[in-house]
């Protein structure tokens, strides 16, 4: 996706690649049965929708916003993120990851709010990495 983009109804495809733009799930579920990478200066805005992929990339100043209580976003393997973004991207609703969770990059942090969960849901070890203070989780789930 290069261009602003707001989901209209429940959507499956193959990967997604989001280059310099927003994506707006709004109550709409997006399926991607490969791997999301967002690059550049975009966005992907969950609010109340929700998001299942394998694998999750962000780098530049890219990030997923999770703003509302009933956002839901699964990710079936690794979250990693190299992005320099200063937004806290992660306040709201429900993010799962069966695999690791990384953020490398010490301007960038984790921020959950009051209604936030973290699900830690993978079949082996899982390992979480965060370069910056600032970092913190409401409410913690370990399924494995």
């Amino acid at each position: 996706i290069s261009s602003y983009v707001t989901l209209q109804e429940n959507k499956v495809v193959k990967n997604l690649r989001v280059s310099n733009t927003s994506l707006f799930l709004n109550d709409y579920k997006l399926t991607v049965l490969g791997d999301v990478t967002l690059t550049g200066s975009s966005e992907i805005w969950v609010k109340n929708g929700q998001l299942e992929c394998n694998n999750l990339y962000e780098s530049g100043t890219a990030y997923l916003y999770m703003s509302e209580a009933n956002g839901y976003v699964h990710v079936k393997g690794d979250y990693i993120s190299t992005s320099s973004s200063k937004y806290p991207p992660v306040v709201e609703g429900c993010l799962e990851i069966g695999g690791d969770y990384s953020n490398e990059n010490a301007k960038s942090y984790f921020n959950a709010g009051e209604t936030h969960r973290l699900i830690l849901s993978g079949n082996a070890k899982q390992t979480i990495t965060l370069n910056n203070a600032n970092n913190h989780f409401n409410i913690l789930e370990i399924k494995n």
